[in-house]
C-alpha cells in the first residue's frame, strides 16, 4: 500500500521532533531524518525546502505541544499551588522514563551562538507566548483568591520561567535530578510568598 503525502510529512516531522530534541539541530542531517522516517531523501524535500524550514516547523510543533501540555495541566489543576506540585511530579516521571532531556527551546538555543535570525525571532515568540499563558493563569488565580491581588502577574510569570528554566538547565548540564527536587522547593517557596 502506497504511503500518502500526509503520512510522509507526518513521519518526517515525527523524526524531526525526535532527532532535533535528542541529537540537536546542528548534529542532525536531513539524511538522518530521511533514514529515521524511512522515506527517500527526495521525499523530505517534497515537503520541506530546507533544514531551516524543518527547524521552523520543529519549533512550531514543540510550541504547540508545550502550550497544550501547559494548558491541560492548568485546566486539571486550576489552583496554582496544586499546579506547581503536579508540574514537578510530571517532570520527575518524565526523567525516570527517559522522556525528558530538558527544555527543547533552550536546547535548540544553546546549540549555537550564531542562531539564524528566524530562529531567534521564533524563540522570542515562544517565550512570549509562554509568559502570556502563565500570566493569564496567574490572573485567574488572583480572581479566585489563590494569589494576592498585589502580586504583579508579569513579574511572577517571568520569575516562574527563570526558576523553571534554571533548574532544567542545571539538570541538563549535570544530569543530577536534585535540581528538579530543588525546583519543587523553589515552587513551594514561591507559592508561600504569593498567598
Amino acid at each position: 500500500m502506497a504511503k500518502s503525502k500526509k503520512d510522509v510529512r507526518e513521519r518526517v516531522m515525527t523524526e524531526v521532533m525526535k532527532q532535533f530534541y535528542r541529537g540537536g539541530y546542528y548534529k542532525t542531517g536531513i539524511r538522518d531524518i530521511a533514514a529515521g522516517a524511512q522515506v527517500a531523501l527526495s521525499s523530505v524535500y517534497d515537503h520541506f525546502s530546507s533544514k531551516e524550514e524543518l527547524a521552523q516547523n520543529y519549533l512550531v510543533a514543540e510550541e504547540q505541544q508545550m502550550l497544550s501540555n501547559l494548558r491541560k495541566l492548568m485546566e486539571h489543576f486550576p489552583d496554582i499551588h496544586d499546579f506547581a506540585r503536579a508540574w514537578t511530579l510530571a517532570k520527575r516521571r518524565d526523567l525516570k522514563a527517559g522522556r525528558f532531556l530538558g527544555c527543547p527551546f533552550a536546547g535548540f538555543a544553546y546549540q549555537s551562538v550564531d542562531l539564524q535570525p528566524e530562529h531567534i525571532a521564533r524563540l522570542r515568540e515562544i517565550s512570549g507566548q509562554w509568559v502570556k499563558t502563565l500570566k493569564e493563569y496567574i490572573v485567574y488565580n488572583q480572581k479566585s483568591g489563590k494569589i494576592r491581588k498585589s502580586v504583579d502577574p508579569d513579574y511572577l510569570a517571568r520569575r516562574i520561567m527563570v526558576l523553571t528554566q534554571g533548574a532544567m538547565t542545571m539538570w541538563r548540564i549535570s544530569r543530577d535530578s536534585k535540581f528538579i527536587e530543588v525546583l519543587d522547593e523553589y515552587w513551594q517557596d514561591e507559592m508561600a510568598r504569593i498567598d
